[in-house]
Formats: structure tokens, sequence, C-alpha cells
């Protein structure tokens, strides 16, 4: 039991991302507080309890050993599957090297967007299917009924999966947090679905279910199991952008390339204002009603994506689930832009279009209006006054070492090398802000900084510089901005100071 609710790697810290050590304490501690006194248990609740009472600990090295398989398994696996396994934990184990030492929070933070633990999540899916097709095709599992072949499936791996995915002293969460929830989902699909009826309701924007067995001794087990998961929000993706678009009447129609290079400008946009943003960040400020019934906001995320988008029935109901740290419905901004369920994030917008063909267009105007929100949180900092700020204690300090910048400071220095979002500046696609570029980051890198600078395993770049360690960049997307916290701690990992990197880049 204890286990599966730590499964529930969610909330509090989200809503409260990478502020300051003492702020986010604080925040926490009173959060926690008001949990303990809540008269309406939701298991939204729960959640955030269960995010509190871990510590943020600070990441060490993780062996390739300390992902190895159960003893034994080869002999139920094979040696394909276990050599795949191998093989896909080698490469976590790798470029998890690159956030000890950090607390466990911001190293969510770095590896968040980092095509590489988007493709190794890709992979371990692949993993879990070919794990399942071969258990289940097993005549021997199918013998009690459905319920009986999954509790079976279920104890054999899944505990120990769970074990390494939530190791204390590691940041194995960010890599593994949605396969452990993958799997057992992929497993109740293709065993007892049938037994359960889920649906939607419109008016208080909220999933139901019901158990169908005949055996009502299951009832209570398999309702435990829905809402643990919570498999009952697997269409809230589908509902929410159905609503969306039947309430908009606009006849404009644009191409889905236009309406995806749109959203991955809007998403690149928001991670850029993170910094500014995130401290003392309030989701009340944030309250837009798309339609007569549907207002959503947001928070800030780690780990799952950009942010999450909460949705309720009324601005009133909205800020009522806000004050009590709870929400009925909630889906996650991924990094490329598109909205993907909260609990289950490998259905999301682009897995719906075939039966929703104008998902991308309502996907689209819930980012827009999110993106303008926080925009006119964001026009109002004066971002040159705040890197001025960090050069005034530099120069009032005797070493610069003692005037490390915030993450504030640091993105607003940052801005000295920034160029537009996006090149189509004026037209229709243009960004409003800057970012820094991959090409122009690692150009700073080379040829001011003296760092080597060469291709990696397929599409990362490797920089390194004598006296520091490698450190591998993610770069899949042609000339990519990268985020500055992932700057940040590129230099502290190749062993650039702030002053080598003031000079660099002034």
């Amino acid at each position: 039991m204890s286990q599966e609710k730590t499964n529930q790697k969610l909330i509090a810290s989200e809503a409260h991302i990478d502020l300051e050590a003492k702020s986010l304490a604080k925040a926490n501690a009173e959060t926690l507080a008001q949990l303990k006194v809540a008269s309406s248990p939701h298991s939204w609740n729960d959640w955030v309890a269960q995010d509190l009472a871990q510590d943020d600990w600070v990441v060490l090295t993780q062996l390739p050993e300390s992902y190895k398989l159960p003893a034994g398994a080869v002999n139920f696996l094979g040696n394909d599957l276990v050599d795949l396994w191998n093989g896909i934990t080698s490469d976590i184990a790798e470029i998890h090297e690159q956030v000890v030492g950090l607390k466990v929070n911001r190293a969510g933070v770095t590896v968040a967007g980092d095509e590489r633990i988007f493709a190794i999540g890709e992979r371990l899916k692949v993993w879990a299917d070919k794990y399942l097709e071969l258990r289940l095709s097993k005549t021997c599992h199918r013998q009690g009924g459905p319920v009986k072949q999954f509790q079976f499936l279920y104890a054999e791996l899944l505990p120990h999966l769970e074990e390494i995915a939530f190791r204390e002293k590691s940041a194995n969460r960010w890599f593994f947090g949605s396969f452990v929830d993958y799997l057992p989902t992929m497993l109740f699909l293709k065993t007892w679905q049938s037994l359960a009826e889920f649906r939607f309701n419109k008016r208080e924007l909220v999933p139901e279910f019901k158990i169908l067995s005949p055996d009502l001794h299951l009832h209570s087990y398999l309702a435990h199991l829905i809402k643990i998961y919570q498999w009952h929000h697997m269409n809230d993706v589908s509902e929410v952008l159905a609503l969306v678009n039947a309430a908009d009447d606009s006849s404009v129609v644009l191409d889905d390339d236009v309406l995806r290079r749109r959203l991955e400008l809007l998403v690149d946009d928001i991670q850029e204002m993170r910094p500014f943003l995130r401290h003392n960040f309030k989701s009340e400020n944030v309250l837009i009603e798309l339609a007569p019934g549907l207002v959503v906001s947001f928070l800030w995320a780690v780990g799952r994506g950009v942010g999450l988008i909460m949705v309720a029935p009324s601005a009133a109901e909205m800020l009522k689930q806000q004050r009590s740290h709870t929400s009925n419905l909630t889906l996650t901004l991924t990094f490329d832009g598109l909205l993907a369920n909260f609990a289950t994030p490998w259905i999301d917008t682009d897995t719906i279009l075939s039966k929703q063909p104008e998902a991308l267009r309502a996907n689209l105007k819930i980012v827009e209006a999110v993106h303008a929100k926080l925009y006119e949180l964001y026009e109002k900092i004066d971002v040159k006054a705040v890197a001025e700020r960090f050069r005034e204690r530099v120069r009032a300090s005797a070493l610069i070492e003692e005037a490390e910048p915030s993450e504030e400071e640091f993105a607003a220095l940052c801005q000295v090398i920034a160029e537009p979002v996006d090149g189509f500046v004026g037209s229709s696609l243009a960004s409003g802000l800057s970012a820094v570029r991959a090409q122009r980051l690692l150009a700073v890198l080379a040829d001011k900084l003296k760092c080597e600078v060469r291709q990696g395993k397929g599409s990362e770049i490797v920089v390194y510089r004598e006296g520091g360690h490698h450190f591998r960049l993610g770069h899949h997307k042609r000339n990519s901005h990268v985020p500055t916290a992932v700057i940040k701690n590129l230099l502290k990992h190749v062993g650039v100071s702030t002053t080598e990197w003031l000079e660099a880049i002034i």
C-alpha cells in the first residue's frame, strides 16, 4: 500500500516548483499543516501529502548494477528482454550522473525537456509492451479469470521496478516515473478492463466510474486500483478538448504543422518566463474562462512537463480547489506544447487526433490563453534591472563566488546572448521572448571558454573542459534553445565559474 501510494509522484513540489530552499520549506510546511486538518479527504490531498513526505535529498551516483532485474528474471523473461533492459538502464545511469550533487527537485528541472529522457521513456514503454505480450501469452496465467491474471503479473516484477524508480538518494523518479504507471495501466487494459465502466460528468467536469464485476467482494479492491492509478481520468484530454471545440465558433482553419509550430513557440516562451515568474507564483492570478462552465488555471511543473493545467466548472470552484489543495481534473502541458493526461501522460492530444481531428486547435486555444496570462505578469518585470542587481552584488563583493546568481538573475544575465525564440520575426508565428540557442551557447563554450564540443551518441552534444566532467546535451531540434536551468548545470558540470561565464558573454 505505501509503495503504491509512493507511486503517485505528485503535486506539492510541482505546485511550488523550484522555489528558494527556505521558501519551499515554508510553503511545504504550511500545505502539510492544512492537509492534516482537511475536513473532506480527496485523492489530490493524498498525492500532495505523499510528495511532501519525501525529502528533497541530494542526488548520489547510481551504478548500472543498481538497475538490474531480480535474480532469476532471465528464467521467465529470456535473454533478449534482459539485455534490452540492461541497455536502457545503462544509458539512464550515464545521464543520471549529470545531476549528481543536485537536490532531487532541481535535478527534475535540469533533465526536464531533455529529449534523451523522452527517448528513454519510449524505450521503456516498448519494453513493458514486450514484457506483457510475453507473459500474457502463457496459458498458465489465464487460469482464475482476468483479475487473478492481473494480480499475478502485478506482483511478479512491479514491486522491484518501483523500488528502483523511487530509491532514496537517486533521481530515478524522473526516468522511471511514467513507466511504473504505464506498465500496470497496460496490464489493466489487457485483463479486467471490461469489469469497469467510465463516464464523464460534463456539468461538474469530473470523471466517474462504476465497477461491473458480479463478485461484490472484488468491488472495493478494483475501485482502489482505479483510484491509485487514476484510470478513470484516461479520457480527460479528450473530454476537455471536446468542450473547448464545442464552444469555439472560429472559422479559421490552420494546417496541423502550423498549429504544432505555434504550440512549440508558445511553450518555449513559457519556459523562458519561468525563472522570472516561478518565485512567489500564485495560480489564483491565472484564472481563464475558456467557455461557460469551463475555467482553467496554471501551476509550474517539474519532471512531468512545463506546467499543469487545472480545470474547473467556474472561477469560484477553481479558487475553492486551489485554496484547499485539491483538484478534480488536471492536465499536463508537455514540452512540445501538447496537453496530456496527468496520471497517464502517454495519452495526449496526438493520441486522440484520429477521433478528434480538431483537437490540436483546441489545444492551441488553451495554451495561447495561458501564455497570454503569464506574459502579462512577465511584462511587469525589468529584466535588465534584475541583471544589474546581480552585477551590483558582484561589485560589492570581494570574491565573485560570494555573489552566486539566483535562477532569476542567471536567466537575466543569459539574455545578453539570447536571440528570438523563433526566426520568423514579424510573422504570425513570431515569439515574444528571446532565449539562448544551442548553436550560440556551443560557440561561446568552444571559442571563449576553451571547452571541447563534439558529437555524442545519436544527436546529443558532448561538452568537456579539462578539470571538469563531461556533459551530454540533448540536441534534437535544429538550433534549439537551451533552458537556463540546463545552462547553469552545464557550466557547473564542466567547471566554468561565474566569473568566466560573465566575461565570456559580455
